[in-house]
């Protein structure tokens, strides 16, 4: 049966699938539609096919009805939770290779513990990607639900080039050794303070639905670029004035340029979390919403 109930009244159709219950007592029928709602009332098995470039009829997903339209429940033991409360919290030392101190208390176990989780957020990402595209696909959501999965697919996406930078760093700080830093660590400690803060609030923001806190996030990004510019400057002046120093000023340059990057991408996530509470894209430009205010000024992507 293609489309059986097709432009039919609301009384036409129930008499329709009342009939389609009857027949299949003994028959099996086969109904092609675009009908969620019919097919979620009337079939004992559903099938999902797409068109692809090359052919017709690719199957996405078969399976009995009552579990095709039933929202999948996660296998994850511990799912994701506002940034507070979750496993590793952004305070502790899972993520103190962040936040190199003044007094360069080298831990280069920390930083080892970083690169086997870059596997793990890796799968993470993808499970999530598939989760959200098996959702847009059986379950056709619409205006802010929709809103909601496209939000969460851009910021797994920012998630896992996150996790990119952490080991970054953490394999900058194994090839550093046990080697003194060039100077004093002070503006990159801070980097490191902002951009992780950032991170945390972004994320609470997303749990919370929270359009100024996120516009908040947004409006920190440019202190984060103001240390970032302090930083190259003086690690320059400092490879100047001696050549011997480059490579351990190269080091820090790209540490620091991770934690400004890492902030870049916490605002993109504040930026989502915008676009998905309000309806309203930003583009290129940042969309700051404060006391009911908008503005818009220019962000970084890559």
């Amino acid at each position: 049966m293609d489309e059986p109930a097709f432009a039919l009244d609301p009384i036409a159709t129930l008499a329709i699938e009342e009939l389609i219950r009857e027949l299949r007592q003994d028959y099996s029928i086969v109904i092609v539609t675009h009908n969620m709602q019919q097919v979620a009332r009337v079939s004992d098995e559903t099938a999902f096919l797409l068109v692809g470039d090359d052919r017709a009829g690719y199957l996405v997903k078969h399976g009995p009805t009552n579990e095709i339209f039933t929202p999948p429940e996660t296998s994850d033991p511990n799912p994701v939770s506002p940034a507070g409360s979750t496993k590793h919290p952004p305070n502790s030392s899972r993520t103190e290779i962040l936040m190199p101190r003044t007094d360069f208390d080298i831990d280069l176990g920390s930083s080892a513990e970083v690169l086997p989780d870059d596997d793990i957020i890796v799968r993470k990402r993808f499970d999530l990607e598939e989760w959200c595209i098996d959702l847009i696909a059986t379950q056709r959501p619409l205006a802010g639900d929709l809103r909601i999965l496209i939000t969460t697919l851009h910021i797994s996406v920012e998630l896992e080039r996150i996790r990119d930078y952490a080991e970054g760093i953490a394999k900058i700080s194994i090839l550093m050794g046990d080697e003194p830093p060039l100077k004093s660590l002070v503006d990159i400690p801070r980097m490191a303070e902002k951009a992780t803060d950032m991170l945390r609030c972004s994320l609470d923001s997303l749990v919370n639905r929270d359009v100024v806190s996120a516009a908040a996030v947004c409006n920190d990004d440019d202190e984060v670029d103001a240390l970032y510019d302090q930083v190259c400057r003086e690690l320059l002046t400092y490879m100047m004035a001696d050549l011997g120093a480059t490579r351990r000023a190269t080091y820090l340059l790209w540490i620091a340029h991770d934690l400004e990057r890492i902030a870049d991408r916490a605002t993109n996530i504040a930026e989502c979390v915008i676009y998905m509470v309000t309806g309203k894209l930003s583009g290129a430009n940042r969309e700051t919403v404060t006391s009911g205010i908008v503005t818009h000024n220019p962000t970084r992507t890559d």
